[in-house]
């Protein structure tokens, strides 16, 4: 439905002008079943066969296992699983997608709003190991022992080490040996080598892996975890990486390190026009929400999730919330190399902001709603400045028309925060006690220009796409 700029738009999932089209057009290349049919499929245990398996376009490819797939409809999962599923699709592979396990429900693994990622899925299976007894995990089960894998692709996203050293483990019992590659993930727990329950020296699980570790802790600790390395030694070598950035950088031998890069997301690509079309409509929307001359400029754009509701405080018209300082850089003698992020956690502070000068928005729309609802019922914001994001260009279009306004984004969410230092918007993370490693981690990355983070990205693609081709020469 067309709307009025100055209408509210926020809790009701609005497009601007000309959308339906554009999203028609963006639907052209993905696969033709609908998403009723997903939600019915994923109940009825079977698994959603893609466009190639239709046709038999894909029987010669070699197939690729993309486990703890994260199709639940969140923005961010979105940044960062296409540019993958995208490298592997245009290097000649097959993609079969397994499902993430976050959500209890197998009916709600595959989001409405996944279209962009499915268009590279053969097929999708509501379930990754380790696997339980029910119909749909023994069916995703089978798949993965009977089929003839290359790689096994843990997809980006937190787990912790045992879950990468149990992945490990499965595919050396696979009978096609596939390569283990995790890429842009955050590993959580990771032990000291000498606190397992078997000698590293003997037999480490995860000897041929390849780890692509999207902030600098984790790529320190699991080199120092699978090298036997001091964590020092192992902090300089990620240091050296960072402070090189050099695209043309010999890949660490499989097993051996880690390679530090950015998230995946860095490399996502926007559509420029829908991201346009959304651009012009928040210009509209923001004239009509703001007026310096009165004492009401938009000061700060907030990504405040439901589960960190406990950071943020209001107090007599004021918003008051906990973030984490910018990161310092290590120096480098030369003057025309850019610092590498420190290693270390980061401080925090207290940011305030008249509630008149704030937005409010969300790139998680199945868990936000509510609490963004509540802050309007409240009387914090009004439901004009309560933003449900809904496709990944609308989120880019709000964060570009908050730069132009010199308006600072703040973000306990990874995604909006890369999204808005890719777009050159002033950025600070807030502070999220459940996940420190992980927001940290994107809080050091934005001490890093762009162009550098690029760089690194390029480097790990590289390294990816090298480790496979030897596996697939083999």
């Amino acid at each position: 439905r067309e709307r009025d700029p100055g209408r509210p738009i926020s809790l009701e999932g609005s497009r601007p002008p000309r959308m339906r089209s554009i999203i028609a057009l963006l639907a052209l290349s993905a696969p033709t079943t609908t998403c009723g049919e997903l939600h019915d499929v994923a109940q009825d245990n079977a698994t959603f066969t893609g466009p190639s398996s239709r046709v038999g376009a894909a029987l010669a490819a070699p197939r690729i296992a993309a486990i703890h797939t994260h199709l639940e409809g969140n923005l961010g999962d979105e940044m960062e699983t296409t540019p993958v599923l995208d490298f592997l699709t245009k290097a000649g592979y097959t993609v079969d997608v397994f499902c993430a396990r976050w959500k209890r429900d197998p009916g709600q693994r595959v989001s409405a709003r996944a279209v962009r990622e499915l268009a590279y899925a053969d097929e999708v299976f509501t379930s990754s190991p380790p696997f339980g007894d029910s119909p749909h995990e023994r069916r995703a089960e089978a798949a993965l022992l009977s089929r003839d894998y290359a790689a096994v692709i843990v997809m980006p996203g937190p787990m912790n080490a045992a879950r990468m050293l149990a992945t490990c483990k499965l595919a050396h019992g696979l009978r096609s040996k596939p390569l283990v590659v995790a890429v842009g993930v955050t590993i959580s727990h990771i032990p000291a080598a000498d606190s397992l329950g078997w000698n590293m020296s003997v037999y480490n699980p995860c000897s041929s892996a390849l780890v692509i570790a999207r902030e600098p802790i984790t790529a320190r600790r699991w080199t120092a975890f699978v090298s036997r390395k001091g964590a020092r030694t192992a902090e300089l070598d990620i240091l050296a990486d960072t402070m090189s950035a050099d695209t043309l950088a010999p890949c660490p031998a499989l097993g051996s390190s880690a390679v530090f890069a950015g998230d995946t997301s860095f490399s996502f690509k926007p559509s420029a026009a829908l991201m346009g079309t959304w651009r012009r409509h928040y210009s509209d929307w923001a004239h009509t929400q703001f007026d310096a001359g009165r004492g009401r400029p938009w000061r700060a754009l907030i990504f405040n999730r439901n589960s960190n509701k406990e950071n943020l405080r209001v107090y007599k018209g004021v918003v008051s919330l906990r973030v984490l300082t910018l990161p310092s850089v290590h120096s480098s003698k030369s003057p025309d190399r850019v610092g590498a992020p420190a290693v270390g956690y980061n401080k925090t502070k207290t940011v305030r902001f008249d509630a008149t000068n704030v937005v409010f928005a969300t790139s998680d729309v199945d868990v936000d709603r509510g609490y963004l609802a509540n802050l309007v019922a409240r009387g914090i914001v009004p439901a004009t400045r309560a933003i449900l994001a809904e496709n990944v260009e609308q989120m880019w279009g709000l964060i570009d028309t908050a730069r132009r306004a010199g308006v600072l984004v703040l973000s306990d969410r990874y995604h909006p925060a890369v999204a808005a230092h890719l777009l050159g918007a002033r950025v600070q993370v807030i502070k999220y006690s459940r996940e420190p490693q992980k927001l940290n981690g994107v809080n050091q990355m934005l001490g890093l220009p762009s162009e550098k983070v690029h760089d690194l990205n390029a480097r790990a693609w590289r390294c990816m796409h090298q480790a496979l081709a030897t596996r697939r020469r083999s």
